[in-house]
């Protein structure tokens, strides 16, 4: 990974260290499954179309 590290950081410049390599190692192993979720504008406008649905209620 040391070497991964040299070679990013000369063609893509700063952030790539062998310990934020790590960090974003852990950090993809953690979470690899979880979906990223809707934005809260979007969640408010899903929740607004139900309670305004006469059918939902």
């Amino acid at each position: 990974m040391k070497n991964l590290s040299s070679y990013l950081t000369e063609h893509y410049g700063k952030g790539y260290s062998f310990d934020n390599l790590k960090l974003m190692r852990k950090f993809y192993k953690i979470y690899k499954t979880d979906a990223i979720g809707e934005t809260v504008f979007s969640q408010f406008n899903t929740i607004l179309s139900l309670l305004l649905d006469v059918n939902f209620i």
